[in-house]
């Protein structure tokens, strides 16, 4: 048995009506063709509004309560949705999809409050009450230097010479898996607060670089600065990318290849501590305060360190989402 099928698909008479053209049927088509044809233009005009007439325009949903209104209108007077299958499973999908923007919303929200309520509501005045060595000034300052990830965390005083002693074993065992951490060096002659920032774990300890574009040096005593890493191609790579090695004879940020120097550096006896300048901070001398009699930059004393433990937003947000 022939069927006999229109000549133009549903999409052509769709495209027409939007542009407000009326579909031309081609007059070569036999009469049972220009009768199945006919059927398919007012199937089309049915349920496809004409895009000029503003009463039936149909409105663009942009929130989930304008998704609800689209499902709940009737785009045709004449008929009923339930005697039209096309305009039914149009208004259940639009129902559906708006009910699963509703969910995803919600579920961001609740997220939202969860973060709000882990975060403290003053870290700057968290890292004094943890810390011997800074002042309102000085956690403050540190509070804006440290990445957005890490400010939402209480911190942690996991290590201080003055309660731990002066061993690095002990600093390293204190320390294991721990990141980021923040490490803070108050000078024995001066009094300078200076330190570093380090995304990557101080212990287990390695002659390895490690870390990454986030670890930074820093200096709280006034005038205070951070040292940041930045990318420059003329830079000798090897000391480009010298973000953080700590071993047991030494815990050291940063390098110069041409100073031969690094922009921090803490000895293995924990007594006394270098900085100078550094290629992958593009950093001077953190305490220049401690420069030997002629101005001739070397190791000094140290006084005391600590060491504080930030954790990182984004591992709690990981967390919270399994």
């Amino acid at each position: 048995m022939d069927v006999h099928r229109p000549k133009y698909g549903l999409s052509h008479y769709s495209t027409q009506y939007k542009q407000g053209r009326t579909p031309n049927l081609d007059s070569s088509i036999d009469s049972s063709e220009r009768s199945d044809a006919s059927s398919l233009q007012t199937s089309v005009h049915k349920f496809i509004k004409h895009p000029r007439d503003e009463e039936s325009a149909w409105p663009v949903p942009n929130s989930p309560d304008d998704f609800k209104r689209v499902s709940d209108r009737n785009y045709d007077d004449d008929s009923d949705s339930s005697e039209n299958p096309l305009l039914s499973c149009l208004c259940s999908g639009v129902e559906l999809l708006g009910s699963i923007l509703c969910q995803i919303y919600s579920e961001n929200d609740k997220h939202k409050e969860v973060q709000l309520r882990r975060a403290p509501s003053n870290l700057g005045a968290k890292l004094k009450s943890v810390s011997r060595l800074l002042n309102t000034q000085m956690s403050n300052e540190l509070y804006s230097m440290i990445p957005e990830t890490a400010r939402v965390s209480m911190p942690r005083l996991v290590f201080a010479t003055y309660k731990d002693g002066w061993s690095m074993e002990n600093l390293l065992a204190k320390t294991r898996d721990l990141d980021p951490v923040i490490i803070l060096i108050r000078a024995l002659k001066t009094k300078v607060i200076i330190g570093a920032f380090s995304t990557a774990k101080l212990s287990p300890p390695s002659t390895r670089v490690r870390g990454n574009g986030e670890c930074f040096v820093f200096r709280l005593s006034q005038p205070s600065v951070a040292y940041r890493w930045t990318y420059i191609p003329s830079v000798n790579k090897k000391c480009q990318n010298q973000f953080v090695v700590s071993s047991r004879e030494y815990i050291a940020f940063g390098a110069s290849a041409e100073h031969g120097t690094n922009a921090l550096r803490l000895d293995g006896d924990l007594r006394t501590c270098d900085s100078g300048f550094s290629d992958t901070f593009q950093s001077d001398p953190l305490a220049p305060e401690e420069a030997a009699e002629g101005g001739v930059l070397g190791p000094f004393e140290v006084e005391d360190i600590e060491i504080l433990h930030v954790a990182d937003n984004r591992r709690r947000q990981r967390r919270y989402n399994s």
